[in-house]
């Protein structure tokens, strides 16, 4: 019956992801790990979302700048495993303050400012490997690395 749950809960994730372009994990961790062990949850959403975020990448390839997320993206990928590895020793209820903090700071930034994109900044290459460095980091450990992202589309 958890499995269903949580097959449930993933397909609620993906239908928003699909609907907005983002948000899998800022539903599906908060959710699951009312059911699931939060390093389950995280675990669940990272395999899940990666197969989801592959196939959303076939459909926004054509309108994405790749080279002006190269760098951000580059970092992130490689700063992954250190989260993962802070996944593997953290207190289970340390992992559900830092999900509920994602949600709560990316909903705060999205409410206060809702489309602030600018153009691309290749001269900010140095705060682009910040930025993904500790998306990935995050991301690895609770499976949200958007709340950087989004403060540095948003700010900066």
């Amino acid at each position: 019956m958890e499995f269903v749950a949580v097959a449930l809960i993933a397909a609620f994730a993906a239908f928003v992801q699909s609907s907005v372009g983002f948000g899998y994990a800022l539903v599906f961790a908060p959710i699951a790990s009312f059911l699931i062990a939060p390093s389950e949850a995280i675990a669940v959403s990272i395999a899940s979302s990666t197969v989801i975020n592959t196939l959303l990448y076939a459909e926004y390839r054509p309108r994405t700048d790749i080279k002006a997320v190269a760098a951000l993206t580059a970092a992130s990928v490689l700063a992954t495993p250190i989260g993962l590895y802070a996944l593997l020793v953290a207190d289970e209820d340390l992992l559900r303050l830092f999900i509920a903090s994602g949600v709560f700071l990316s909903a705060a930034v999205n409410l206060r400012h809702p489309s602030r994109e600018g153009p691309p900044r290749p001269d900010r290459i140095v705060l682009q490997l910040i930025v993904g460095a500790l998306a990935g980091a995050i991301r690895g450990a609770v499976s949200m690395g958007g709340p950087p992202v989004i403060l540095y589309q948003h700010w900066i």
